[in-house]
């Protein structure tokens, strides 16, 4: 079965965590947002849809009012045998590079400061 783009606008949202962009650095070169996880109070991942266990976050441009739902893909450990959490590595939802196609190679970091 193959997913057309217009498919996602089925699924039921699960009421994604808000952010703003006011809370990330935007490194336009490397087309990424950076940001500490302190920063983002609350319950800072939820559910992104009902019928998926994958979670993620709503960015909000503070220009725009626009939003974008990023799914975590990736989280970065140390080296040592603590294995501590460096980062937490997210990428555009399907829906959103849709919607955004500028956010296509757009990743986005989370620090654990």
């Amino acid at each position: 079965m193959s997913i057309k783009p217009n498919d996602f606008d089925n699924f039921d949202y699960c009421g994604i965590a808000e952010f703003s962009t006011k809370l990330f650095t935007i490194d336009k070169k490397n087309k990424t947002f950076i940001g500490e996880l302190s920063e983002l109070k609350g319950n800072t991942f939820k559910q992104i849809f009902s019928d998926a266990c994958d979670e993620g976050l709503t960015l909000v441009s503070e220009i725009s009012g626009n939003k974008s739902d990023w799914f975590i893909s990736d989280f970065e450990y140390t080296n040592n045998i603590d294995k501590e959490l460096v980062a937490i590595h997210l990428l555009p939802t399907p829906e959103t590079i849709r919607k955004f196609p500028g956010l296509k190679d757009y990743k986005m970091v989370l620090l654990n400061d």
